[in-house]
């Protein structure tokens, strides 16, 4: 039997593509193709480092937010407490009925359904909270509070011309005062603000 040239060199053709397949299959099987154990170990050791690191960068952040919001709401307590003291000694009276004293002052205040009325109001503080008349203003984050005439005290049966407030707060072993000049004389008109942090 005879062979057919054309027959035969297309086998030789298709034997030789096929030769160049399974050569180039297993020159991409090679060793060199693949990572090796070593590779693999140093990479996860790599990639854990950042993933740590990442985790505590997050954790710090969070942390300090944290602070940073509890901050923020004892400035807002302690500013609210001030601006009632505040308004208080816009209302207060003194005369010999009604003596003034720095924590112990009476004040005047206008009801639609009474009539005016007057009150008295008593502050106390500096040993973790603040009170007025018992009733708590401010929690245990207060480390000091003082109300007192600036200058030369005035007799009891006379306002004194200007009223420092200041209350001391603790929160995170960080302290901020607020000192606030008030003029009681002038409707409890605010004159200075020093406010530390």
């Amino acid at each position: 039997m005879k062979s057919n040239p054309s027959i035969v060199h297309s086998l030789k053709s298709i034997v030789y593509r096929l030769k160049s397949v399974v050569c180039g299959l297993q020159s991409a099987v090679s060793p060199r193709a693949a990572f090796t154990l070593i590779e693999l170990l140093v990479a996860m050791a790599i990639l854990m480092v950042i993933v740590l690191m990442l985790a505590n960068i997050f954790q710090q952040s969070t942390r300090a937010w944290g602070i940073g919001e509890r901050q923020a709401e004892i400035g807002l307590e302690a500013r609210a407490a001030i601006n009632r003291i505040q308004q208080d000694l816009s209302q207060a009276i003194a005369s010999s009925n009604y003596p003034f004293s720095s924590y112990n002052f009476f004040t005047l205040s206008l009801d639609a359904t009474n009539g005016a009325a007057i009150e008295q109001v008593t502050y106390s503080g500096g040993s973790g909270s603040l009170t007025r008349n018992g009733l708590q203003l401010l929690g245990a984050d207060v480390d000091g509070f003082s109300i007192a005439p600036v200058g030369a005290s005035p007799p009891s049966s006379e306002l004194p011309d200007l009223v420092e407030i200041e209350l001391t707060m603790k929160s995170s072993k960080k302290f901020s005062a607020a000192r606030v000049y008030v003029d009681p004389a002038d409707h409890g008109h605010v004159i200075d603000t020093d406010l530390d942090k």
